[in-house]
């Protein structure tokens, strides 16, 4: 059964064009805006990512809120790398840059360091700690994944010596 309508609507006489690949141009009327299907894709697109971002934000100041200082009591260092996890700045120095040596060993570069500094953790014990940190602050999932999404890879970190003679 179709609904009465007091107009009909139909394409403007201008919407077929020969800028588009294929040689048509979809017409989308938003008040007197005609946008064609690239302009829309590339609006849509946008959208999504700026949705993505601002969920990412939102998950990261999230595992902030729940690992903060005044929440958890931790050792200067376990804060400094929580921080970095959650892009935060909690000590001072802070951790500017985390890698993983050749053989499992976490490197930091401080904000007040000139190079890498050797820290007493492998990565996998870091693995460790936010795993079962995520358990006794109760994280969810997607926070639990972005703490262990900045961690650095596990593959070994080359020297600049090692890159120059390969």
């Amino acid at each position: 059964m179709a609904l009465p309508c007091s107009r009909s609507w139909a394409p403007r006489p201008d919407s077929r064009s020969t800028e588009s690949p294929v040689g048509i141009k979809a017409a989308v009327l938003m008040g007197l805006a005609v946008f064609s299907l690239p302009e829309l894709l590339m609006q849509s697109a946008h959208s999504g990512a700026k949705m993505i971002n601002q969920n990412i934000d939102k998950t990261r100041r999230s595992a902030a809120q729940k690992l903060a200082p005044n929440t958890i009591r931790t050792s200067t260092v376990v804060r400094s790398l929580l921080a970095y996890l959650v892009n935060e700045r909690w000590t001072e120095p802070y951790i500017i840059d985390l890698r993983c040596a050749e053989d499992g060993m976490l490197m930091a570069y401080e904000s007040d360091s000139n190079a890498y500094l050797r820290l007493l953790c492998s990565r996998d014990e870091l693995v460790r700690a936010v795993l079962t940190l995520a358990q006794l602050v109760n994280l969810t999932p997607s926070e639990r994944n972005y703490l262990l999404a900045g961690l650095p890879s596990h593959s070994p970190w080359k020297t600049r010596n090692q890159i120059i003679q390969n």
